[in-house]
């Protein structure tokens, strides 16, 4: 009974990870499709390349495309190009995000109309690992729960 309860309880933690994941990946989306209504500013390209990501699990790249805008006479700088762009081991999203952004180029910089600071490169665009990630979480909490039932 209670290596039972251990299990429902274990599967009941992979699908409440699911469903945030989930859920954040519903936000990340609502916020990339608001941003194609948001007002746009001219921006240039600061930086851009192909960064390296190294941690516990290994190397990951990532696109590092810095650039600059002017919203009401104040100054501003991002580094998002996308809603949660992230990294990868894959190189090819982020070698052609680097080839669209070179350093020097004239952008347009969708902002937050509330918030300024708040800006993107590439409004309606967002990753679908968490997505996915969600659902994979979820699916394996309910596959289990069905299984330990």
């Amino acid at each position: 009974m209670a290596a039972q309860l251990g299990q429902l309880l274990v599967c009941g933690l992979f699908s409440l990870a699911g469903l945030g994941l989930m859920l954040t990946a519903a936000f990340d989306l609502r916020k990339a499709n608001r941003a194609k209504s948001w007002p746009t500013a001219q921006g240039r390209v600061l930086s851009s390349r192909l960064a390296e990501v190294s941690d516990s699990d290994g190397i990951t790249y990532k696109a590092a495309v810095l650039y600059e805008y002017r919203v009401n006479g104040m100054d501003y700088r991002s580094d998002v190009w996308h809603v949660r762009a992230g990294s990868s081991s894959f190189t090819r999203a982020a070698t052609k995000a680097v080839e669209r952004y070179p350093a020097g180029a004239t952008v347009t910089v969708y902002f937050n109309p509330e918030d300024p600071s708040d800006a993107m490169l590439e409004p309606g665009k967002v990753s679908w690992s968490l997505l996915f990630g969600g659902v994979m979480f979820a699916s394996v909490g309910a596959i289990g729960f069905l299984h330990v039932v």
